[in-house]
């Protein structure tokens, strides 16, 4: 502070400085931890709970591995829709997807936002093998 009492604008940049940084490192936080991802083998637990309804020509059956749970649709029509609610993996917005397989290929599939959830098959052979949700918690602020 200078002698008639006035701080000098260098020390009002460093302490601007500090301030944008530290907002920019809790928000940078902030982001990584309100994003998730549901365990492995979720489909295991909506198959567990039976959260999920079959239609046509779909079985269950085994998933990745032989203790596993998945869903074999065709050929022929056949479909698998799954329950999935708001409050699923504590979620406040969730994206679902499921790992299909169709024609040898083994990729996740976008089912959507907003539900119902579901794979189907007019025709093809497709296996569901797994489902996740990636979605973002609702608690906000840094910790």
């Amino acid at each position: 502070m200078s002698a008639d009492g006035v701080r000098p604008a260098r020390s009002f940049k460093r302490w601007a400085l500090v301030a944008v940084l530290a907002a920019t490192a809790c928000l940078g936080n902030l982001d990584e931890a309100s994003v998730g991802v549901t365990s492995p083998r979720y489909l295991d637990e909506l198959c567990a709970a039976d959260e999920y309804t079959l239609a046509g020509n779909a079985v269950r059956t085994t998933g990745i591995t032989s203790d596993s749970c998945g869903f074999v649709l065709g050929p022929g029509a056949g479909s698998v829709s799954f329950d999935i609610s708001g409050e699923q993996g504590g979620f406040e917005s969730y994206e679902v997807s499921a790992l299909v397989r169709r024609d040898g290929h083994t990729a996740w599939e976008t089912l959507g936002g907003a539900g119902p959830y579901g794979v189907s098959s007019d025709s093809e052979r497709i296996e569901v093998l797994d489902v996740r949700l990636r979605g973002v918690f609702s608690s906000t602020g840094c910790d």
